[in-house]
C-alpha cells in the first residue's frame, strides 16, 4: 500500500495510460467519446481518480494530462 501522496499518484499515474492531446482529439472523430474532467485536488491526492474508474469497471480511461494542453490542441470546451 502507498505510503505517501507521491507514492499513491504513481500507483494512480502507472495504472491510467497517458494520451497526448492531439491524439485524444484524433480518437474523437473516430470513435464516441466522453471526456470528463475528474480534477477534484483532494480526491486526486487520496487515490487518483482515473485509476478509481478503471477499479469501477472503466475499460478505456486516459489521463489527458493538462486542461491547457487540450484546450490549446483544440479540443471543444464548455464551462462548468
Amino acid at each position: 500500500m502507498p505510503s505517501s501522496v507521491k507514492d499513491m499518484l504513481a500507483a494512480a499515474n502507472a495504472t491510467v495510460p497517458r494520451i497526448q492531446a492531439t491524439d485524444l482529439r484524433r480518437l474523437c472523430t473516430e470513435a464516441n467519446v466522453l471526456i470528463v474532467d475528474v480534477r477534484d485536488a483532494p480526491e486526486l491526492t487520496a487515490s487518483g481518480k482515473g485509476k478509481v474508474l478503471q477499479e469501477l469497471g472503466y475499460k478505456s480511461v486516459y489521463n489527458a494530462g493538462a486542461f491547457k494542453d487540450l484546450v490549446e490542441a483544440g479540443m471543444e470546451t464548455e464551462a462548468a
